[in-house]
Formats: structure tokens, sequence, C-alpha cells
């Protein structure tokens, strides 16, 4: 009987997704945003776009025969896949307690001679502490902006502390093309650097586009997220090491709806947040950090998790479930370490959506699940 009850529901109301803002797949082309002060990049994913400016530290670094980068031990496996495309050592360094960000006395003692670069992530709208990390670094240590889950951050280059800077247009991101990447680079290094010549020719053509983004903002629609969400051999929100094999432009079509689509995020209403009593609302806790937020993480006080058919009906997701060093392929590439800070939050944290699909009954219910 509960199983009938949840099919009908599910038919009825389905899961919330865990982003709202359709893909805007045609319409008048318009112009390419620029970014003062910084060289822009536009390749095919978020990965690539990083991978272009670890690539670029490297060019500044010629004296380094063993180049290192600093990145965070909690979060995304493709951090790690740029750093390996762009043939440069990643170097874990603990996440700070129920924070995000580094812990900045670990990173201050992870730095070296072989250090080229630190990569300070944006999370899911919660910047790290730019200025502080900026601080504790030799002047000759480059600092990467990844806002790959915060355009917002990386659309205001007066406000961007670092020498380069990424964001991602990827499935689920807050612009998303289904596939796309900006890397930024100051324009201070014309004449040092040279990265065009990695990048190669588009190969998708916009048919390709034009059904992808028509399917994507179908799976939009709750009720078929619903069905989507339990088909396991999806795999959705699996988070795996993959590879990255070559960097390529951003595909002309792309180019002509990406602006469209930032525009339409920048314009965007997103929920007030949440008050939960047995859960720490980090974009809360990080209010002075908070951009403009992706989703909002909370860290499970609770003794167990929720029922993992109320999570996906609210779209509640648990992101990471594993810190980077405990990723299959990932500890084959980086030397192990105790990463305490980075594993307790593998283990609780949740996201939970901020999308205008939101509503109170949502809310209401969610503030029921940790209370």
């Amino acid at each position: 009987m509960a199983t009938f009850r949840s099919l009908i529901r599910g038919i009825i109301h389905g899961d919330l997704p865990p982003v709202g803002e359709k893909i805007i797949w045609r319409g008048k082309p318009k112009p390419l945003p620029t970014y003062e002060g910084f060289d822009a990049y536009w390749v095919d994913s978020g990965t690539s776009a990083l991978a272009l400016t670890i690539i670029a530290a490297k060019q500044l670094h010629p004296e380094v025969e063993n180049p290192e980068v600093i990145i965070p031990a909690y979060g995304c496996p493709d951090l790690v896949a740029a750093a390996v495309f762009a043939k440069v050592q990643p170097v874990l360094v603990d996440i700070g307690k129920d924070d995000p960000g580094y812990d900045l006395d670990q990173l201050e003692n992870a730095i070296n001679d072989n250090t080229i670069a630190v990569i300070a992530v944006n999370f899911l709208g919660i910047s790290d502490r730019l200025a502080e990390i900026k601080a504790v670094l030799p002047n000759n240590i480059l600092l990467i902006e990844d806002n790959a889950q915060c355009y917002k951050a990386i659309s205001m280059p007066d406000k961007i502390i670092g020498d380069f800077a990424i964001t991602s247009f990827g499935r689920g991101k807050p612009v998303s093309l289904l596939g796309g990447g900006l890397a930024l680079i100051k324009t201070t290094y014309r004449g040092k650097i040279n990265v065009t010549n990695i990048i190669k020719k588009p190969k998708r053509k916009a048919v390709a586009t034009i059904t992808k983004a028509i399917i994507y903002n179908l799976l939009l629609t709750p009720q078929v997220y619903w069905l989507i969400n339990r088909l396991p051999f999806l795999k959705v929100g699996v988070t795996k090491y993959k590879g990255l094999e070559e960097i390529i432009s951003l595909d002309t079509y792309k180019e002509k709806i990406i602006t469209a689509n930032i525009d339409q995020h920048l314009a965007s209403k997103q929920h007030p947040g949440y008050e939960l009593a047995n859960a720490a609302n980090l974009s809360s806790l990080y209010k002075d950090r908070l951009i403009h937020p992706l989703r909002i993480p909370i860290l499970n006080n609770n003794q167990s998790t929720p029922p993992e058919h109320q999570l996906k009906n609210l779209g509640i997701t648990q992101l990471y479930k594993k810190s980077l060093i405990n990723i299959d392929k990932v500890d084959d590439i980086v030397s192990p370490g105790q990463y305490k800070n980075a594993s307790d939050m593998a283990k609780r944290i949740l996201t939970l959506p901020c999308n205008h699909t939101v509503k109170d009954t949502h809310t209401l219910a969610i503030k029921g699940l940790f209370s």
C-alpha cells in the first residue's frame, strides 16, 4: 500500500528537480559578454576551462620541474582531472571544520617550492576566503578562482581577486547549456602565455545541442524527474573520476545562445533559504561569503539521514558522498593523507533546492525532516 501511495504521489506531484532554469535554445543571437581586465576563453566544459588556467600557471613557472597545484580535499573530482591533463600534480589540503573553504593553516603549510597555483572553489555560491588566501600566498604563486557553481562571481570582474577564474555551463550549473566553460586570464599575462594552440575546433553541431536542450527542459518537469530519479541504471548524482582527453572550443550554436541564458540566470529569483532545527545551514553560517546560491548546503546533525524517497521527493541531494581521497582512481593520483574535515563533510552534507520551483509546502516538509 505504501508503495502504491508513493507511486500515485509521484505521478501527481513528482520530485523537485535540482535546478529550475530551463535552457533558452532559440531566439535572436546576442554578443558574448566581455570581462574587463581579463581575456576570455570559451571552451567545451568547466574542466577544460580549469585545465587551461593550470596550463597557463605552468607556463608562467617554466623553472619548476615538478609543478604542483593545491586543491581542497572535498570537492568535485574534475579538479583532479584538470590538473592531470595539465601535467601538474594535484595536492590535497583539508577544508575547515564545517566549512567548505580551506583550513588556512594547513594551506600555508602545504605550500612548497613546487607549488605554482592554488585553486579556491566557490562551493554552491559560498566563496572561499579569497583575500585571506591571497595574503598567505607568496607573490609567485597564482590564485585560480573556481566558480563552476556560481556564475555571478565571475560576472563581476572587478571583484575577482584571483589571477585566473573559471565557470562551467554544464548540466545542473547556474547557467546550463549541458556543456561549456569559460576561463578568464588577466590581461597582464598577455605575451607571457599561449594557450590558444591547445584549444581544438568544436565538433558538436546545432541539431545535437537543440535536441539535448529540449530533452533537458523536459526532465526539469517534476513528474518526469520523479521517473528519472528512480531508474537505477541512469545513476543520477553519482560522483566519479573521469579523465579529460582534450580541450575544445565552445561550439558556435552555444555561443549564440549563451548570453540569453546568462541574462536569464542573473535575473532569476531564489528561495530565501531555510532555518532548520537540527542541521547547520552553511549559507547562513557564511552569509558574508554567499554570492548567489546554486543550492543550500546543510550539515545534518541527526543520527541518521531521512529516507531516500523523501530526499528525492523534495529535491534533496547528498552531493559528493566521499572526500576526494576516497574516490576511485583519485586515490591513485594524489598522495595519501588524513583529511578529517573533508571526510566529516562528505558524511553529513545534504543540499536543498533554492530555485523558483520551491513552494511553501516544500519548505514546511523540509523543515519537518530536520526538526
